[in-house]
């Protein structure tokens, strides 16, 4: 479980995650027999560098208004997705 710090928008990290870049890094990282059993120690996760802007800068400004609109895009996905389910469920009802 990673937890945020404050002003670090959790959707955004998520995200950044996902990069490239980050995820080489994590595969650096990893240990194991084989695919489903790779790992990572707790203490290697302090050595991946996360990507986030200087406060003050203009790219925290467009940082900021990527991770509204990244919250706003995932949050407005997870209800079209609860929204699709709802009404297959309610399709499954009337046919069946």
């Amino acid at each position: 479980i990673i937890n945020v710090k404050d002003g670090i928008s959790p959707y955004l990290l998520t995200e950044i995650l996902k990069l490239s870049y980050v995820k080489q890094q994590v595969e650096n990282l990893t240990s194991g027999t084989s695919s489903s059993h790779n790992r990572i120690k707790t203490e290697q996760l302090s050595e991946i560098l996360v990507p986030l802007p200087r406060e003050g800068t203009e790219t925290k400004k467009r940082y900021d208004t990527i991770a509204n609109e990244i919250e706003k895009s995932i949050k407005l996905k997870y209800r079209a997705q609860n929204n699709l389910s709802n009404q297959i469920h309610d399709l499954e009802d009337i046919l069946i």
